[in-house]
């Protein structure tokens, strides 16, 4: 994907949305359409359904039943992949690239039906502190992360992975080398959460976010904690008030926002 196609329409404010043991931030008018009391899949959509966000924590096992699939245990993470992409998207899934690394995930690309999309995928090995809900052992552990965007249109591709890179679920204990591996100065800082970009621990959703910057949508925050999606280019002020940065108005004054998502 190229960069996300500019508007120059200025931070958009980000609002926080939850259920269970999943939360994430998204645009006015996100809401979540669908998850599972375990914390092992999440999804949200924007209002009119054009964009969509879901996390994935499967564990591939012989007690699954996925029409099409025989044998979980050695079917590869990208075919199932696949399959949960077309569940959602309710159309057959053209992969259009599979296999460029980016830090510990694999990125996918696809077309499918009305969207156009990736997928930051992840296959863990069994970890002893992963249990699943009904009790069944797995061969291995299927982590995503996939952004839906309207077809052809790469801006609603990268709000969508801003909303898929946020999301955290507290039932998934996230193996490295997901976590960590990140670039804090990635476009101007706006791909991770404040914690990282400040110098502090980062983890798999700071390494999504860093990617979708890369797509020209990325997190920053006011000094009222509030975030915000940027466009990195379009929005990028480089003669703003005080310096450099992204700028919106708080109490009536121009404020220049700290990057990432706080």
């Amino acid at each position: 994907f190229a960069n996300a196609d500019s508007t120059g329409g200025g931070p958009v404010p980000l609002t926080p949305i939850a259920e269970g043991q999943c939360q994430t931030y998204a645009p006015s008018g996100w809401t979540v359409v669908e998850t599972n009391p375990n914390g092992t899949f999440f999804r949200t959509a924007s209002a009119d359904q054009s964009m969509q966000a879901a996390y994935v924590g499967m564990g591939m096992h012989g007690d699954l039943n996925i029409p099409g699939l025989a044998n979980f245990q050695t079917t590869p993470p990208n075919v199932m992949l696949q399959q949960v992409i077309g569940a959602i998207s309710n159309a057959a899934v053209n992969v259009t690239a599979d296999g460029e690394t980016f830090g510990g995930y694999t990125v996918m690309r696809f077309t499918s039906g009305n969207y156009s999309g990736y997928a930051l995928y992840y296959r863990a090995s069994q970890m002893p502190d992963f249990t699943l809900p009904d009790g069944g052992q797995s061969a291995y552990i299927l982590i995503a992360r996939i952004a839906f965007g309207a077809n052809g249109d790469n801006r609603s591709v990268a709000t969508a992975g801003s909303v898929a890179a946020a999301i955290r679920c507290t039932a998934i204990v996230i193996p490295h080398p997901i976590g960590g591996d990140t670039d804090r100065s990635s476009s101007h800082g706006a791909g991770t959460s404040a914690k990282c970009s400040g110098g502090g621990s980062c983890d798999d959703s700071d390494l999504a976010g860093t990617y979708n910057a890369q797509l020209g949508t990325g997190w920053v925050h006011d000094s009222l904690g509030r975030n915000y999606n940027v466009d990195v280019t379009a929005d990028y002020n480089d003669n703003g008030p005080d310096g450099p940065g992204y700028y919106a108005s708080v109490g009536g004054t121009q404020e220049k926002l700290q990057p990432g998502l706080q």
